[in-house]
């Protein structure tokens, strides 16, 4: 199950790229967080999910109603 991105919490951007230990945004080239230590020789006990869920759970800006 693919879970949603929010926007970039830098630049409001949905143009987001999932790079499976990080995410990363297209427009301002914002990324992370990282998750350290983990590679392709150890893909097989990584769960990707992670990258999302931290991505998710960046603080972001709250929205004004103009």
């Amino acid at each position: 199950m693919m879970n949603e991105l929010k926007p970039c919490p830098n630049c409001g951007s949905t143009d987001l790229e999932d790079l499976h230990s990080y995410v990363m945004c297209n427009r301002c080239l914002m990324c992370g967080p990282k998750i350290a230590g983990w590679d392709s020789c150890n893909s097989e006990f990584i769960d990707f999910g992670f990258a999302r869920k931290f991505w998710n759970d960046l603080p972001r800006k709250a929205a004004v109603n103009a």
